[in-house]
């Protein structure tokens, strides 16, 4: 039985770096996104033992060709799930509002 998608907007692939800042303790996770829609996206990270479902993170997706992930282009979400996957966790998030990310300059 094929189960309905409950997903509120459509996913799109996407593989860039990314941060995670948790906010309860200030610290920092790398990640790298699997895809992405305006109103979540899921995360590989290798270090899952602070991540946690109901948690609030910040994200930052990295730019195409940017070298650095700016801290003021983080935007708030919220862990939805996390799910072990060999030596890492894929990590649901879900955004408070729709994002979009920046498109890169023609």
């Amino acid at each position: 039985m094929v189960t309905p998608d409950r997903r509120r907007s459509p996913r799109r692939p996407l593989a860039h770096p990314a941060k995670l800042r948790d906010d309860a303790t200030g610290r920092y996770l790398a990640a790298r996104t699997i895809n992405r829609s305006e109103t979540g996206v899921l995360l590989e990270v290798p270090d899952h033992r602070r991540i946690h479902p109901g948690q609030t993170v910040r994200l930052a997706i990295a730019e195409p060709g940017a070298p650095v992930i700016s801290a003021s282009s983080m935007i708030p979400a919220t862990v939805v799930r996390t799910e072990p996957n060999q030596s890492c966790v894929r990590v649901a998030l879900a955004f408070g509002h729709p994002y979009e990310q920046p498109s890169a300059a023609a």
